[in-house]
């Protein structure tokens, strides 16, 4: 069994997949967080850029659950841009209760240091546990993904004047202001092209399609492309009598 590679893995549609291999950047989104602790909840969006740290043959149901193309990249660049493993608490962490005391100071207009500080934690924190609504799943286990999550820092996020949270209707009115969408596009991660290593397609008949993109728009070179049903049937070693 496999714990981690030097590959992780970001999942998109094929719009998503273009304009990120196009621009030769990836754009930070807000996320909508519903961290649970006790018998209470919170529902907060982040400005953040998720990836998943999971071997290849260990990705199973993790294929394809946020899109049908995943891009795998090289560990080193998510090092170097400040990527940190999400703390993954349960609702009853004593951790998680103490910092959700103080989740109130976030609200006020003016942050102090120790404000600041609570905001940092609180936005690279996941529930071990809890509903995945997108396929209705009550027991979805958010650690099995092994998610590494990039933030910009609180001073970046201040210096161009992007609020470093939102509520969540102030979250559904921002996708509402941008048709659906809750990209932020002044934040943006830049990699080179030899940094990307593969690229997952939902389906063989579509790699013609991916490459003659790979080739129009970048000088990408030596990029492995692989289908989810090769990875399942012949990396993972399932789904062969489907």
């Amino acid at each position: 069994m496999g714990l981690s590679s030097n590959i992780i893995w970001h999942q998109t549609d094929f719009k998503g997949l273009k304009a990120i291999l196009t621009e030769k950047c990836f754009k930070c989104s807000y996320s909508l967080e519903d961290i649970h602790w006790k018998s209470s909840n919170i529902q907060i969006a982040f400005p953040m850029l998720s990836f998943c740290d999971i071997p290849l043959s260990e990705m199973g149901d993790y294929i394809g659950k946020y899109g049908m193309y995943t891009i795998g990249i090289k560990r080193e660049w998510a090092q170097k841009a400040g990527f940190t493993p999400v703390w993954y608490q349960t609702e009853h962490s004593p951790s998680l209760i103490e910092l959700m005391r103080h989740r109130d100071r976030l609200f006020k207009e003016d942050w102090t240091d120790e404000d600041i500080l609570i905001w940092s934690i609180l936005s690279t924190i996941k529930n071990y546990q809890g509903d995945l609504k997108k396929y209705k799943f009550k027991s979805y286990r958010f650690y099995d993904e092994k998610e590494i999550r990039y933030v910009p820092t609180y001073n970046e996020l201040h210096d161009l004047g992007i609020r470093p949270f939102l509520h969540s209707s102030q979250y559904v009115e921002f996708k509402q202001l941008n048709k659906g969408s809750s990209i932020v596009p002044e934040l943006t991660l830049r990699f080179e092209s030899n940094q990307i290593v593969y690229i997952l397609i939902s389906s063989l008949n579509q790699r013609d399609r991916i490459r003659g993109l790979v080739r129009e728009y970048s000088n990408y070179k030596n990029i492995i492309f692989l289908s989810y049903k090769q990875i399942k049937e012949d990396i993972i070693g399932v789904c062969h009598n489907r």
